[in-house]
């Protein structure tokens, strides 16, 4: 169930338009593919290093450099760089929070994980699933997880939170026709989205927010 919270055609790069996004909010799937397809096109994949812990980056006032320690989580090795500039981007949910607090938690004998390690392998069928939370990523994938009959889904919630529609509309072969290869249809879209659609999901929660 994990897809894009805003329009497709604004969640991605206005300098990489692409004309075939299926719905009007991308799934998953198909937006990995995209940012896949960026990588290559713009050849990044030779300047990024994966599966890596950055350790440490201490300022070097005599050399202006930063003199950054890394390791790479699967062979331990530890690798030393320097830089003029470091940007930290990991943002605030790059550690996934599990609720041990919670009685029991630590005596469950069944399979637990957190939403952001989601095992690929994991069957639900004919399962009874205990969700804890209801945040964005409890709204995603418990409907869809909920669409399988044979499952049973109890979400434990602290905090009732509003939600707003996201319809997944699709687009049809003609749109996509038309954005391929009309001039500055697919931009037109694209602006209308940031310039009406947004706005007034701006104004739901925000009349929402007062509500509560």
């Amino acid at each position: 169930g994990c897809s894009s919270d805003v329009q497709i055609h604004w969640y991605s790069l206005s300098s990489d338009l692409y004309p075939y996004w299926n719905r009007s909010h991308g799934l998953q799937p198909e937006i990995q593919a995209y940012w896949i397809d960026l990588s290559k096109k713009y050849n990044l994949y030779p300047h990024i290093a994966f599966n890596t812990k950055v350790l440490s980056a201490e300022w070097d006032d005599a050399k202006q450099q930063y003199v950054i320690v890394a390791e790479d989580v699967l062979s331990g090795k530890r690798i030393s760089s320097v830089a003029h500039v470091v940007i930290s981007a990991v943002g605030i949910l790059d550690t996934p929070r599990i609720p041990y607090e919670i009685p029991g938690v630590g005596k469950f004998q069944g399979v637990s994980f957190h939403s952001a390690q989601w095992p690929g392998s994991i069957d639900l069928r004919n399962k009874r699933v205990a969700v804890i939370g209801n945040a964005s990523s409890g709204a995603q994938f418990v409907p869809s997880v909920s669409e399988d009959p044979s499952v049973e889904v109890v979400n434990f919630v602290r905090t009732p939170r509003w939600f707003t529609t996201r319809p997944h509309i699709p687009y049809s072969d003609t749109e996509k026709w038309i954005f391929a290869n009309i001039p500055l249809a697919m931009r037109l879209h694209r602006a209308w989205i940031v310039f009406w659609v947004r706005p007034n999901v701006a104004e739901f929660w925000l009349a929402d927010a007062s509500c509560s």
